[in-house]
């Protein structure tokens, strides 16, 4: 049997660098929807919720002050319940099957 080069399937392999810069972009910096515009990291470590009190408080105080602002609702400010990577795939979890 043929032996791969180990650069290629090692830790530091051209596509395990990728890899590893992409994952610690998308779980650090990019900003995810579906979690209230917060990083996964951020949201597993707790800071979303106390960030989005605060975000509640603003708003409704903003919005006391000055009414003729606003013409709706404020943006949903309360954590966001469970997620999922692929949700159409979890079919027989209540909270996603039942979302629609």
């Amino acid at each position: 049997m043929k032996k791969h080069p180990k650069s290629l399937y090692g830790p530091e392999g051209p596509d395990r660098k990728w890899i590893k810069s992409f994952a610690d972009w998308y779980n650090d910096e990019h900003l995810h929807s579906a979690i209230r515009f917060f990083t996964p990291n951020a949201r597993h470590g707790g800071i979303d919720r106390k960030t989005l009190a605060n975000r509640a408080i603003l708003y409704a105080t903003a919005r006391a002050l000055n009414p003729q602002r606003w013409a709706g609702k404020t943006r949903n400010w309360q954590p966001a319940g469970p997620v999922w990577l692929n949700p159409e795939n979890e079919i027989s979890v209540p909270e996603i099957r039942d979302a629609a």
